[in-house]
């Protein structure tokens, strides 16, 4: 028995590995690096077996140590990683053990089939440029791709729109983004299933313009992204990442091509949330009139997603001002904005799959199909 675990992989995290042969049962004990955020979480790295013909275990155990250090890990029994094994689909784990240690150190085991020849294994279902293309693929031309940049690392910052529209023109807009913080994986699925329903039922009534990877370089690199100027808190003027200056850039172009509608930020939730998607609001005795309107969104957006997505506490309050791209929306846009936050494993008694994510992306797109028709036959 050879273990060998690799983090040198599109999107690879892991630090701190360990190796040991437990009775029958080898265990592998790793922690997620913070790369250059403030915060740990996001976590994926390669499992393989480099002498197959000695194998006799067929399970092995994994051990994600220093919980208490990732964000949001409060509840070690609601974190749900999910492993591929060669040339198969995902899978979710299930509940694991925690581990409190005698210096209160904690940790949290799995068990799963034993590696043979190799498994991926991640904090989520992993989303970049790859699972975009077979998405854009299966929508048949509708979505143009452009770069609107390079990243910090020399990549393009892509954009994908419906249209390119004319200045001053009149139809009805929406922005949305994922992926400010890089780890953030649930807004790219739940995004996911909102292409594909938009792709489908061809709204040629709005100007779509949609940022589907905005931190490319923390993404590839296995960065989890959230910290104090993260592309997410970073949106004064003059902003703090060159991204976000160039989303700013990006979203004043859209707003003269259209009339403002919506713009939707899609994030992850904190790594121990299970009660479901829930919105975040600008505080109602700052911001009483953005707070209406977003107030109002959030409403639309709960009755869609219904209780098997939506959390019971779906509207929160957020005390950052003049720091994200919903007050830079409202500021520069004089439209309505939102921040969506979206699990890493359930949704209340939900257990979320690639499909569950999709079902509540294509469930957001047709609440923002069918708000806009009521709004402009109430105008008429």
């Amino acid at each position: 028995m050879s273990l060998k675990v690799s983090s040198r992989i599109t999107y690879g995290n892991a630090s701190a590995v360990n190796v040991k042969q437990n009775g029958d049962i080898p265990e592998v004990l790793f922690t997620a690096t913070p790369g250059n955020s403030a915060e740990a979480l996001w976590f994926c790295f390669e499992l393989f077996e480099t002498e197959p013909d000695t194998v006799t275990s067929t399970k092995i155990k994994i051990t994600l140590k220093h919980l208490r250090n990732l964000s949001g890990c409060t509840n070690a029994l609601t974190i749900k990683p999910v492993y591929q094994p060669k040339d198969q689909q995902w899978f979710r784990m299930k509940s694991g053990h925690p581990h409190v240690a005698d210096d209160g150190q904690t940790s949290v085991s799995w068990t799963i089939p034993y590696p043979s020849p190799s498994t991926i294994i991640a904090f989520c279902y992993p989303y970049g440029r790859p699972e975009l293309t077979t998405t854009l693929q299966k929508a048949k031309g509708y979505w143009h791709q452009d770069a609107i940049g390079i990243s910090p690392q020399g990549r393009n910052i892509t954009r994908l729109s419906n249209s390119y529209g004319k200045v001053s023109g009149h139809q009805a807009g929406i922005y949305i983004i994922a992926r400010q913080n890089a780890g953030g994986t649930p807004g790219s699925w739940v995004l996911d299933g909102i292409l594909q329903q938009l792709s489908r039922n061809k709204k040629h009534n709005f100007l779509i313009w949609i940022i589907p990877l905005a931190n490319i370089d923390g993404i590839i690199k296995g960065d989890y992204g959230q910290t104090a100027d993260s592309m997410s808190y970073a949106w004064g003027e003059p902003p703090l990442k060159h991204e976000t200056l160039l989303l700013q850039n990006d979203i004043k172009e859209w707003g003269k091509r259209c009339k403002p509608y919506l713009v939707l930020d899609l994030h992850a939730a904190d790594g121990s949330e299970s009660d479901g998607i829930y919105s975040l609001l600008p505080d109602p005795e700052q911001f009483a009139e953005a707070n209406r309107e977003a107030s109002t969104w959030a409403n639309v957006f709960k009755q869609a997603l219904g209780p098997d997505y939506a959390a019971a506490e779906f509207k929160r309050t957020t005390t950052t001002t003049n720091t994200t791209v919903n007050d830079f929306a409202r500021a520069n846009m004089n439209c309505s904005s939102i921040t969506l936050n979206i699990p890493y494993a359930n949704c209340n008694k939900t257990i979320m799959q690639q499909k569950q994510y999709r079902e509540a992306g294509k469930r957001l797109a047709d609440a923002i199909s069918n708000r806009h028709s009521g709004d402009a036959k109430n105008d008429n």
